[in-house]
């Protein structure tokens, strides 16, 4: 899955866990939706990191 520009932004809020789902920037995400998304920026993140620690 290829993250978009909106998908990166949907991470820098806080949605809760009793939200079903959320209508972000004209897109209906999911929560599954978001934890896919947000799993997949940590990794990102967490990679790069590593790399510049090398």
């Amino acid at each position: 899955m290829r993250l978009t520009k909106r998908d990166r932004a949907l991470t820098k809020i806080n949605i809760p866990a009793a939200v079903y789902s959320v209508y972000f920037r004209g897109k209906r995400y999911l929560y599954n939706d978001y934890i896919k998304i947000l799993n997949q920026v940590n990794k990102k993140k967490n990679l790069t990191e590593f790399k510049e620690n090398l």
